[in-house]
């Protein structure tokens, strides 16, 4: 597993940047709307080629009368760099 970061988050352990951008979203969305806040849909929009930066757009909400209501969100995910000692 890979330890990815995103600004205002705490870093997060996942398979890859999707599952992280996942994690990101889910807790922002925990963040405003209380225990029952939850990650609707992800998207990655841009990324690069060596795969160590996204940028990502979810829609995160909370329950209310049987439907969800929330908004959409943008936030970047970078893959944080191993550092090696010699």
């Amino acid at each position: 597993m890979d330890t990815f970061i995103s600004t205002g988050f705490k870093p997060a352990k996942a398979e890859s940047m999707n599952q992280a951008a996942k994690i990101f979203a889910t807790r922002e969305a925990k963040r405003r709307y209380g225990r029952a806040g939850h990650c609707r849909t992800c998207t990655i929009m841009t990324y690069t080629t060596d795969g160590s930066h996204g940028e990502y757009q979810a829609f995160i909400g909370g329950w209310h009368k049987d439907e969800t209501v929330g908004q959409n969100i943008y936030f970047t995910v970078t893959k944080k760099q191993k550092i090696y000692e010699q």
